[in-house]
């Protein structure tokens, strides 16, 4: 683990907000030799893709982001890779990018690997975990039977409290 996380607003349950939160780890944890390399590998794939205009609330302040957010967008079904100034990088899924009868659907977390190439990326409601290659734009492995919940060989489940 390396580098520095922000989260972007967000719900604890109390309220919701719009603060940047900065995660880092701790010390003993952040290893020079496994961050490089990966943002290295994400500027690649990342590359070429033509930034689209931003979309920033009134009085936010991009300077607070020293790079790219990784988000996790359930309500559209979708990941984004979003600069400070609010333009969007990278999409997925865009028009093309799923195998035929392929669905990407209510992405709920999203963590980019430790080599930078690939996103992970849980889609709960929907039973799976899916690893996408950046630079392809395509699901290349999945762990779980879409849309069946299980606790079987290839089959996950998020449990419900009640």
């Amino acid at each position: 683990m390396a580098g520095t996380a922000y989260l972007v607003g967000g719900n604890n349950g109390l309220r919701s907000g719009t603060a940047v939160t900065e995660l880092r780890p701790p010390a003993c944890l952040r290893h020079r030799a496994v961050a490089v390399p990966a943002a290295r590998h994400r500027q690649r794939a990342l590359a070429g893709t033509s930034p689209r205009q931003g979309h920033l609330a009134p009085h936010s302040d991009p300077s607070v982001l020293p790079g790219d957010v990784l988000i996790a967008d359930n309500e559209n079904n979708r990941l984004l890779v979003v600069d400070p100034h609010g333009r969007i990088r990278w999409m997925f899924p865009r028009r093309g990018d799923l195998a035929h009868g392929q669905r990407f659907l209510v992405p709920d977390d999203a963590f980019f690997s430790p080599d930078g190439k690939d996103i992970i990326a849980t889609e709960e409601d929907y039973s799976v975990i899916s690893v996408i290659d950046i630079a392809r734009h395509k699901i290349v492995y999945r762990y779980g039977t879409p849309g069946v919940p299980g606790s079987g060989n290839n089959h996950a489940a998020t449990p419900m409290t009640r």
